[in-house]
């Protein structure tokens, strides 16, 4: 059994801390020895690359109540900046009661025009920072509060593309490529570029651009120390 603390942030736009663990049989002594926890790269990808258009998140406002109750918490007049994204940053960590508890902690995506309401993530943006694909079914949910429930105690499937890519090539005793520690990243770059539409397979940062736009078979040159 080992484990690692990995934050998702290195491939998608949201702080998201988590230990992962994988155990082999003890009596696998080949395939234990052959396990390398993925290099995974640094993909610089900022949250205004997962927004929706306007058209689709009108539902997602606050209403003036609402936002009256937040601007008159204490919690929220400390540091009103941290109750809102940073469009070019990456999102704070998305919980199960994101939609419940939104008057004492949850963040929300800054209005177009100052003097507004803000918004929150709708069901598909939270989607695309946890890594979902873009055909995955979100309305399943009748309420979405529950979808953001569920959204928010899953774990990331690019990360565990990342690990599970590591780990099939340990079990099968493959030789790991040149240059690639042992990493199959494949499955996880696949991921990432499945969990936003077309019209946003792009990035300000070059590697990032370079690495999204030869998935298959690429190394990490930029590997994170976690």
């Amino acid at each position: 059994m080992t484990y690692q603390v990995i934050n998702a942030s290195l491939l998608l736009p949201q702080h998201r801390q988590r230990a992962y663990f994988v155990g082999i049989r003890q009596d696998l002594k080949a395939e234990c020895a052959a396990f390398r926890w993925p290099r995974i790269p640094v993909l610089q990808r900022p949250v205004k690359y997962i927004l929706e258009p306007e058209s689709a998140v009108q539902d997602c406002y606050l209403t003036p109540h609402q936002w009256g109750k937040i601007l008159g918490n204490a919690h929220y007049q400390k540091d009103p900046s941290r109750r809102m994204v940073r469009l070019g940053g990456v999102a704070r960590t998305l919980t199960s009661s994101y939609k419940s508890g939104f008057y004492m902690y949850s963040e929300f995506v800054p209005p177009p025009k100052e003097g507004s309401e803000p918004r929150f993530w709708s069901p598909r943006e939270a989607a695309r920072i946890m890594g979902f694909p873009e055909t995955f079914t979100l309305g399943a949910c009748k309420n979405l509060g529950r979808s953001y429930h569920q959204l928010g105690n899953a774990v990331c499937p690019p990360i565990i593309a990342a690990i599970g890519g590591c780990l099939n090539r340990a079990l099968q005793q493959r030789p790991a490529p040149v240059g690639t520690d042992g990493t199959d990243l494949a499955p996880a770059l696949d991921l990432v570029l499945q969990g936003c539409p077309a019209s946003m397979h792009v990035s300000d940062d070059p590697t990032t651009a370079s690495l999204l736009g030869t998935s298959r078979g690429v190394s990490a040159p930029t590997p994170a120390a976690v």
